[in-house]
């Protein structure tokens, strides 16, 4: 495909015939002649106001994971921090414009554990770790204001994430201090282990949602969101979606495309994001 991309630019004369290419092409592992050169590519976005926000993004050179800031409404951004060697950003939330909480992951696969929690409080400017999670592997964070913050998370499956949603980590002193809320009776039984993908969004200290995924194939993916009302000590399935007959969902969840992310801006308005499935909204 490289060769084919070459041979457009230059304008060649050529016939090119493509059986069966087997593979996937759409997951930012190509080049093309229509990319700008050197952009980051952005994998989570968390807007503090309607100027300034924070992104998750995989270096030019593909190489590490950083952090970038943008002033101006997402038109342009500067980087801020590099996650160290090997470490993955999992999370990103925006609690106010002064402060930034990054969840990382020491490692892209098997055997991952011991999360930890950086956190900026100063536009940016220093990024010091405020908490360790030993033996915890997280999927996803939500700081709906500057001192309540919610992790999910469990043990992890071959490919790093977790495969059991089995616990969330509750801050109410702005991530120095956490405890953990055990969902043994909450029905998180995503449609398929592992668990492949988790979004979550607090709009305040009691109201909060969860997305997750269960085992992809094929751009379709099993999924079920929950809603909580007291701070994550109970769980309620608001909607849960499995691979029914030839792929067809039985439910509002479509089965394409995958867990990538959730936002809700109250009750009744919120957003789902999907890799190879656009966005969907809830009114």
């Amino acid at each position: 495909m490289g060769c084919l991309s070459g041979m457009l630019e230059r304008s060649d004369d050529v016939l090119y015939v493509c059986y069966d290419t087997q593979a996937y092409m759409n997951r930012g592992v190509q080049r093309s002649g229509a990319t700008p050169p050197a952009p980051w590519r952005l994998t989570a976005v968390s807007m503090a106001t309607t100027k300034i926000g924070w992104a998750i993004g995989e270096s030019p050179s593909g190489t590490s994971v950083d952090v970038l800031s943008t002033d101006d409404r997402g038109r342009s951004f500067h980087l801020r921090y590099t996650a160290p060697s090997g470490v993955d950003v999992v999370g990103i939330a925006t609690p106010s414009a002064q402060d930034v909480d990054i969840l990382e992951n020491p490692c892209f696969s098997e055997g991952c554990g011991n999360s930890t929690l950086v956190e900026a409080s100063d536009g940016g400017n220093t990024f010091p770790t405020v908490h360790t999670f030993p033996g915890f592997s997280a999927g996803a964070l939500s700081f709906p204001d500057p001192k309540d913050g919610f992790i999910a998370g469990g043990k992890t499956s071959s490919n790093g994430v977790p495969s059991t949603v089995g616990t969330l980590y509750v801050t109410h002193d702005g991530g120095r201090t956490w405890s953990a809320l055990s969902w043994s009776s909450a029905p998180f039984d995503c449609p398929s282990e592992p668990v492949d993908g988790i979004a979550l969004q607090f709009t305040n200290r009691e109201d909060g949602w969860l997305l997750c995924g269960g085992q992809p194939g094929a751009g379709q993916q099993g999924k079920a969101l929950y809603r909580t009302t007291d701070g994550g000590v109970h769980w309620s399935t608001v909607v849960a979606d499995t691979f029914g007959q030839n792929g067809i969902s039985h439910s509002a969840l479509p089965v394409g495309g995958y867990v990538r992310s959730l936002f809700f801006v109250n009750q009744n308005l919120g957003y789902i994001g999907l890799d190879r499935g656009g966005f969907m909204i809830t009114r």
